[in-house]
């Protein structure tokens, strides 16, 4: 597979007029996501849940690696301009058995999409547009998004440090239900429908933390970076990225 550094540049210059628009002004979170290298995402269920925590690594001509697990995380998926994605097969723990076939792909995607799934939902509550606070500054407040049958409250902070870099943190507060229940000579009933989508909402004490480097993206993936251990769709497999390009 053949990956021309020059036409990977031009196809991911088409998110840079946004980018420029926003610098005239006050930078948004959006804004920010979209010219950062390096964002990490965790996320914790209430009640003392274990922490899920991801690393997305992202760079100019369209190259992204994602990382899972405590610290730095393990490499899961690498996406090499955009084109070709690539599973990490080594196991999660010590000592298991290396991931294959359909059991490689639901665990790696589940990582993945639960990466993408908890920065969409930070972005969503802060707000794409929401301008961010000043160097050493932060902004608290409360937000809601909505679901069928009422409001999500989520207490809201924002901050950035001296360095720029900025953090997200959502802790979900209250689920507010403001359909009232049906009465006996209602000729149809919402209460079932109801009672199931509120069960697939998340709990109170949900929290979500999004860390946002302001790093610029570095033009691309290192070519010694090796990919002994690693498939792509079709099960081929090259010693490092650089095999790959070439």
């Amino acid at each position: 597979m053949k990956c021309a550094s020059l036409s990977c540049l031009l196809v991911a210059g088409a998110a840079f007029p946004s980018i420029a628009v926003a610098a005239d002004g006050p930078e948004t979170l959006e804004a920010l996501i979209e010219r950062s290298a390096r964002i990490s995402i965790t996320q914790a269920l209430p009640a003392g849940g274990a922490a899920d925590h991801a690393v997305i690594e992202q760079f100019a001509n369209g190259d992204m690696l994602v990382r899972h697990g405590d610290g730095e995380g393990v490499p899961i998926v690498l996406t090499i301009c955009k084109r070709a994605t690539f599973l990490n097969t080594a196991p999660d723990k010590a000592g298991a058995a290396p991931l294959s076939g359909n059991q490689l792909r639901a665990v790696r995607g589940a990582q993945y999409m639960g990466a993408l799934a908890g920065m969409a939902m930070l972005t969503g509550v802060a707000g794409r547009d929401a301008e961010l606070p000043a160097a050493g500054a932060s902004i608290r407040t409360e937000k809601t998004t909505s679901w069928a049958y009422g409001r999500e409250r989520y207490a809201l902070e924002v901050s950035r440090d001296t360095d720029g870099q900025v953090r997200v943190q959502a802790t979900k507060i209250a689920t507010d239900t403001t359909t009232p229940a049906s009465g006996p000579d209602d000729l149809f009933s919402t209460d079932d429908d109801r009672a199931a989508r509120l069960a697939e909402l998340e709990p109170v004490g949900t929290r979500r933390e999004m860390v946002v480097s302001p790093q610029a993206r570095a033009t691309e993936l290192s070519a010694t970076l090796p990919l002994l251990g690693w498939v792509d769709a079709s099960g081929d497999t090259y010693a490092s990225v650089g095999g790959l390009r070439d």
